[in-house]
């Protein structure tokens, strides 16, 4: 048996309405992911796969509460952990999250290498602008994206360059764990095979990666 690297103990998560009503998404959840491993997590359309994956990351907003459990990333519990210290210390580098609305997460008023600076350095504040436009333009070419991209607009990208480019931010640290929630959803499946060539060679690595509703052209891609 490897490294178990996440740990989910009896997660559960509710939302709250705006009537004050309280709706159990994740109630009870539990399981374990050794280092350079995944997980397919299936189900129907509204069963609380996205908000699993929400739930997993420990940076929870209204109407997403945390109720109790424990999320433990390479031996670090983070459930209950100030929303501040888990952005700055955790997220991007222990654990990361491709959303599943992945072509509407790009801020539209800024340039790509504009938010990848501000993803670096929220982690390494002496990184510079040269070390991660080469660290970027790296993992765009991973992914079948021209280096030109770095300095577009998302408005000017298709909808499967957005959908990459935000695969490519959400590595861009390469995290221990990676939460794709339908990662290639929006991709051909020409941009599919390279999304998933990536993602194996970061789980040779080490990488670990719970998937939330994978399209059969990945299902070689479970282990």
């Amino acid at each position: 048996m490897g490294k178990v690297i996440l740990e989910v103990r009896d997660l559960k998560t509710k939302y709250v309405t705006r009537f004050h009503e309280d709706v159990y998404a994740v109630d009870g959840v539990s399981f374990k992911i050794e280092e350079g491993k995944s997980l397919g997590v299936a189900g129907e359309s509204g069963c609380g796969k996205s908000t699993l994956a929400l739930s997993m990351m420990g940076y929870y907003f209204p109407p997403l509460h945390y109720m109790s459990g424990d999320i433990i990333i390479d031996g670090k519990n983070i459930s209950g952990m100030d929303p501040d210290t888990v952005r700055k210390t955790i997220l991007g580098t222990e654990i990361a999250y491709i959303p599943q609305a992945a072509m509407n997460a790009l801020n539209p008023t800024r340039r790509i290498i504009r938010f990848i600076e501000d993803v670096v350095r929220v982690h390494d504040p002496k990184a510079t602008s040269k070390e991660i436009r080469d660290m970027a333009e790296s993992r765009f070419a991973e992914l079948g994206l021209p280096a030109d991209v770095l300095d577009k607009y998302a408005v000017e990208l298709s909808g499967g360059m957005k959908q990459r480019t935000v695969i490519a931010v959400s590595t861009i640290l390469s995290p221990k764990v990676l939460i794709a929630d339908e990662p290639s959803s929006a991709l051909d499946v020409t941009s599919q095979k390279m999304v998933i060539k990536m993602m194996k060679g970061m789980m040779e690595k080490g990488m670990s990666v719970p998937c939330f509703s994978l399209p059969t052209s990945c299902r070689c891609f479970t282990t």
